[in-house]
C-alpha cells in the first residue's frame, strides 16, 4: 500500500535536497561531464562513447556492443499503474519543485557552456 502521508512530506523536503546536490557537483572546479537519462535512452552507445572520451578511456566497438545488448540489466521495479504519487501534492508544492528543476537544468547548462 501506498503511503501518501509520508510522501507528502518527503516530496517537498526531497526537492530542496534534489537543488543542493545537482548545484554542489555544478559547482565543482573540475571538469564534469553531464549525462542524462533520456540521452541515454535515445542514443546509448553515443552517450557511452562520450562518457569513455571524458574519462580519457579506450573503448571498442565490441565494447559498446556489449553494453548495448545487456542495457535493460535483470532488475526491474514493477510499476503500480494505478497510483498517481503526485495526485495529492499540493500546486503550490508542484510549482516549486518546477523551479528547483529548472534551476538546476539552469545551472547545469550554464556549467556545460563553459567546459
Amino acid at each position: 500500500m501506498f503511503n501518501f502521508a509520508a510522501w507528502l512530506k518527503y516530496v517537498p523536503e526531497a526537492g530542496w535536497s534534489y537543488l543542493y546536490f545537482h548545484l554542489n557537483w555544478v559547482n565543482f572546479q573540475g571538469p564534469v561531464h553531464v549525462i542524462r537519462y533520456e540521452h541515454l535512452q535515445r542514443d546509448l552507445k553515443g552517450e557511452m562513447r562520450k562518457l569513455m572520451q571524458f574519462l580519457k578511456m579506450p573503448i571498442s566497438e565490441k565494447t559498446l556492443q556489449c553494453i548495448y545488448q545487456n542495457s535493460e540489466g535483470s532488475f526491474h521495479r514493477q510499476h503500480n499503474t494505478k497510483v498517481d504519487p503526485y495526485q495529492h501534492i499540493d500546486r503550490d508544492v508542484l510549482e516549486t519543485l518546477d523551479t528547483i528543476h529548472a534551476s538546476v537544468e539552469s545551472a547545469i547548462a550554464l556549467k556545460t557552456m563553459e567546459i
